[in-house]
């Protein structure tokens, strides 16, 4: 990695850091800075052991484009949560998608937002396959939901 990366990385790890202690004293300056070299490191140490080569950079409009469909996907599905919560709906299922796209890390990414959304779980993935635990839906539309999601997001990778 070209060494303005690694520091731009460093400080944007150390500042993630801070951000997420929500403190500013020695000991999470110092646990800071052992956690960003740590975390580069590994990374570094990963990318050359897998031999699998970084995404190329997305251009800013598929960063905010991914950025969007991120925040109305979290919000739509706390709303829809919310009222599987309160009718009292439990059941509980297993949504097993095929994605398209190829990059491991693309497929991560896919994983970790749909985690992010409230209601669902990436519990597996397996190269392109990916099993979601998600409450189960009351329609057709809610079903719908899901699919959708996952071609918005595969969408930004495609090139």
């Amino acid at each position: 990695m070209v060494y303005k990366k690694r520091i731009k990385l460093f400080i944007a790890l150390l500042l993630f850091w801070f951000a997420l202690s929500g403190s500013l004293d020695a000991r999470q300056i110092l646990s800071g800075i052992f956690a960003s070299l740590f975390t580069i490191i590994l990374y570094e140490w990963l990318l050359s052991h897998a031999k699998i080569k970084p995404l190329p950079p997305m251009p800013k409009v598929k960063w905010f484009k991914l950025f969007k469909i991120m925040v109305v996907s979290i919000l739509k599905s706390a709303w829809h949560h919310i009222f599987q919560i309160i009718s009292g709906n439990e059941d509980i299922i297993f949504v097993q998608l095929e994605l398209e796209v190829e990059h491991p890390y693309a497929t991560m990414i896919i994983a970790n937002i749909i985690t992010l959304t409230p209601g669902a779980v990436s519990v597996e993935v397996d190269k392109k396959l990916l099993k979601i635990l998600c409450y189960a839906p009351q329609t057709d539309a809610e079903h719908q939901e899901i699919y959708k999601l996952i071609d918005n997001l595969q969408s930004v990778f495609r090139r």
